[in-house]
Parts: structure tokens; sequence; C-alpha cells
């Protein structure tokens, strides 16, 4: 954990904006399923009430809803793309490897011929090549995401009757 925070507190420093950018895209994402499944639920309703009198107001307000809801996700994700990569990815793997290259011309240069320390720099100089840090930081924000959605889904689902609530929680489990 204390790992993960450094790693969290680096790469907002690195690049605040995208770093910003993304945990919003990432709550945005974790919320847009429970506002969707309440849209279509509403939806379904509209749909029995133009059945029984006609009236078009709650499918027509919901169904504008939902495309505007697509809508923003749309355009906040087209701008999260090009946010993280350019950001978190790009910027942080360029700020890392530069730290660790002022690392490396700082140890003695005995140091550089010892196995240990020269298997160190091979694994930090991999890591940083493979943008490990940075894919840390979007990783977790993606399983965070993932983890409070299928909460939120499952709490809007059991709102409408406790057994959906069951059927989210068990087709869950397998992803």
């Amino acid at each position: 954990m204390k790992n993960l925070t450094k790693i969290y507190r680096a790469i907002i420093q690195i690049a605040p904006l995208s770093s910003v950018v993304t945990i919003l895209y990432f709550m945005l994402d974790a919320i847009a399923p429970a506002m969707t499944t309440v849209l279509f639920a509403n939806m379904f309703l509209g749909i029995s009430e133009i059945i029984e009198g006609g009236n078009t107001e709650l499918l027509l307000k919901n169904v504008v809803a939902f495309l505007a809801l697509r809508a923003v996700l749309n355009i906040v994700n087209y701008g999260y793309s090009v946010l993280v990569n350019t950001g978190v990815f790009e910027k942080g793997t360029m700020h890392f490897r530069i730290a660790l290259r002022e690392k490396a011309t700082k140890l003695p240069l005995l140091s550089m011929e010892t196995a240990e320390t020269l298997d160190w720099k091979r694994q930090a100089e991999r890591a940083v090549e493979e943008e490990t840090l940075p894919m840390v930081f979007h990783q977790t924000l993606g399983v965070a995401s993932a983890a409070v959605s299928t909460i939120l889904v499952s709490v809007v689902l059991a709102g409408y009757h406790k057994a959906l609530f069951l059927v989210a929680v068990l087709t869950v489990i397998p992803f």
C-alpha cells in the first residue's frame, strides 16, 4: 500500500492534468452502468405508460438522458485516451527514465561491477521501459472502478427487487 501511494503521488506530480482526468474518467466509468440501468428501467416504465395511456413524456426524457450520457461518455473517453497516453504513460515513462539515470549516476563506480547492482539496474530499466508504474496507476483505478460499478449496479437492481441483487452478484462472480 505504501508503494502504491508513492506511485500515485509520483504520477500525479508528473502529470497532474492527465492524472485528474484519468481519475475522473474512471469515476464516471464506475457510475455509468448504474445510471444506464436506471435509465433503461425508466424507459421500460415509459413504454408501459404509452401502452396504458399514451403518455410519452417519461420515455422521451429517459431516451434523451441516455443519449446525453452516451455522448458525454464518448467525449470524455476521447479526451481521457489522449491525456492518459501522453501524460500518464509517455510523460511518466520519460520522468522515470530520467530519475533512474540520475540515481544510477550517483552510485559509486565500484558498485556497478557487482552482480546485485547490475541486476537491480536491469530490473529497474525493464520496469521503466515496460511502463510498469503508469500501468499500476491505470490498472488499480480500473479495478476500483469495476468494483464500485458492480456495487452500484447491485444496489440499483436490489432497489427494484431483492432477487435481482442475487442475480447481479452471481453474474459478476465469474467475471
